[in-house]
Order: structure tokens, then sequence, then C-alpha cells
């Protein structure tokens, strides 16, 4: 009976202790995803603005262009009103006004036009087919094979009073820019910040890793299925490029083309856990261990005496 009682007390507290560990567990994991989706909320609203800023720009340069403001205008103010608000747009790489052919009418920079076409460019057969009414965000490129730097475009339609297509308004941008954005937010150990296109292309990713890079494809990884079926939200799974298990933390930039995804490794947000595991589980352990071997021994002492007592009790009769 002794024993069963020890047995039982023992169970008693690993169950106790179990459940206190996996609460911590819990509590870390909560925590972590708390952490990460204030990161994402934060980016979400700057991705936001700089869309919006770039936008605002697009619709003035579509507004005054359409207007009839400009004809008694000097050159110089024309192309101040035109573009005024193209400098509030950060690492902006130009602004353009494009005819119904693709080519350049005027552009924000101060030297001559641009001789290039941009009727092949995706962006403008969009527009040139649909008439929307909303920004287009391209995928990411490079102006020339000896151009590094990437870009992305907003544009949008300019259309006719009946209609018809007679143009787009275009703003590129540099993608470095959001690496600003996300330096200085921690995202421990092997963690890192994504803004991915909702059609799978990453846009930007900080720290950047050797496994992924701008531009490539992620539309068919079940992660980023799973991004774009919920829009928003938390879950541990493991990353295909990284081979490694990570919590995801995700959201959809409100109605725009973008996913903000902050990863981390869950090897890093579990290791004080582990650690503390380690040594209450061995303390446990040695505890339940050296309260069996005890109880054992009472056992067997009074197995001892009653033996002794029932030898004397046999001499004396």
């Amino acid at each position: 009976m002794l024993i069963g009682a020890t047995t039982l007390c023992v169970m008693t507290i690993l169950s106790i202790v179990s459940y206190l560990l996996v609460r911590e567990y819990r509590s870390a994991e909560q925590d972590a995803s708390r952490s990460a989706l204030n990161i994402v909320q934060l980016i979400n609203r700057d991705v936001r603005n700089t869309v919006e800023i770039y936008d605002s720009a697009l619709k003035n340069l579509i507004s005054v262009w359409q207007s009839n403001e400009l004809s008694p205008l000097s050159p110089i103010t024309e192309h101040s009103l035109l573009f005024g608000r193209s400098s509030e747009a950060p690492s902006n790489e130009g602004f353009f006004l494009l005819n119904a052919q693709g080519q350049v009418i005027t552009w924000s920079g101060t030297s001559s036009l641009p001789h290039e076409n941009f009727s092949e460019q995706p962006f403008f057969n969009v527009h040139k087919l649909l008439n929307s009414g909303q920004v287009f965000i391209s995928r990411p490129f490079q102006s020339s094979k000896k151009d590094e730097d990437w870009k992305i475009s907003f544009s949008r339609r300019i259309s006719a009073p009946d209609g018809t297509f007679v143009g787009v308004a275009v703003g590129q941008m540099k993608l470095d820019y959001f690496k600003g954005l996300f330096r200085g937010l921690d995202v421990g150990t092997n963690g890192n910040i994504n803004l991915i296109s909702t059609d799978g292309f990453l846009l930007m990713q900080y720290p950047v890793t050797l496994q992924a890079f701008v531009g490539v494809d992620l539309s068919q990884t079940p992660n980023f299925i799973r991004f774009l079926s919920e829009r928003y939200g938390s879950f541990t799974a493991m990353s295909g490029l990284y081979r490694q298990e990570r919590l995801y933390n995700f959201s959809q930039v409100h109605d725009l083309p973008m996913v903000v995804v902050v990863a981390l490794s869950t090897e890093n947000i579990f290791s004080n856990w582990w650690h503390t595991t380690l040594l209450i589980g061995a303390a446990t352990l040695l505890l339940c261990s050296g309260l069996l071997w005890l109880t054992w021994l009472l056992v067997r002492e009074l197995r001892l005496r009653q033996h002794a007592e029932r030898e004397l009790a046999g001499l004396a009769s």
C-alpha cells in the first residue's frame, strides 16, 4: 500500500510539472507570435502608406495632364505642376507619362526623354485591356542586365472621357526602400521579414539569405498558398527553403496585392524553454527516483523487522 501511495504521489508530481512546462511552451509561442504580429502590422501600415503616396502622385499627374491648365504655362511650370508630388515618393526612380502606343510623353527627370517603349510591359497591357480604376503593382524587375537594383512600378490607366484607352501614368520605386523599413526590427536568430506579391514573387527579404532572392517564385509552396487563403494569422510549419521549422506570422497589406510575412525560427523561440525544461526535468526525475528509492528502503526495512519479530515470537513460544 505504501508503494502504491508513493507511486501515485510521483505520478501527480510528474503530471503537475508536465502541465506547467506545456503551459510555458504555449506562453513562449504566444509571446513570440504576438510580438511578430505587431511587427507585421507596423510594416503593413508603412507599406500601405508608401503605396498611397505613389498612387496620390499618379492621380495628380493624370488630373493635371487632363486639365486645361497647362497650355498657357511655361515648360518649367508645367513640369512642376505635373510632377510636384513625385518628390514625396520615397526611393522613386522616375514618374512617366505614356501615350497609347507606350511611348514616353514626359517624365519627372530633367534630362531628355527616354527612348524606351513600354508597350510590351505587362503593366501597360493590363491597363490597355482593363479599366479597373485601381493602381497596378508590377512584378519586381531590373531595368537592364547591368542594373543590379530591383524595382517595382505603380501605374494607373489614363482614359478619355468616353472611356477609351489613351495612355498610362507610371512611377518606379527601388525595392531597397523596403529593406530600410525592415532594418532595425528584431526577428531573432535565423528569422526574417518578407514582402511577397500575391502572385507569389518575393519583393524583398531582410536579412537577405542565400536560399531566397528578389524575384523568386514562391507561388507553388504550401506555406504561400496558406498565406493567400487565410490572409492573416499565425501557424507553425516546416520551411521548404530553409528545411527548418518556423513560426509564420502574416497579413495581406489591406486590399493591395502584397503579403507581409515575419518568419521566426522555432529553435530560437524555444531555446530558453528547452534549457529550463532540461533542468526542471532532470531535477524532477531525480526527486521522484529518490522518493521511490527511499520508499523501497523503508518497505524493505519494515519487512525485515516484521520477519525478525516473527522469529522472536516463534522462539518465545
